[in-house]
């Protein structure tokens, strides 16, 4: 048998500690995807937050 997956003596062995497990890997690897997705090299262009933010609000005139 496999032995359950283990963080530093805490021990993965039951279904919720396994949702709790991905649910949160699940929300590195999509902060991470951001992080590639804003990230800009150029520092005279607008930071990732002030675009994102310019964009809600496109996306909220154009809906309504």
């Amino acid at each position: 048998s496999v032995p359950y997956a283990s963080i530093g003596g805490f021990v993965f062995d039951t279904d919720t500690k396994m949702y709790y497990l991905i649910i949160a890997l699940t929300l590195i690897a999509g902060l991470a995807a951001l992080n590639l997705e804003y990230a800009d090299n150029n520092s005279t262009d607008k930071s990732a937050i002030e675009r994102l933010q310019s964009t809600k609000e496109h996306n909220r005139q154009s809906f309504s």
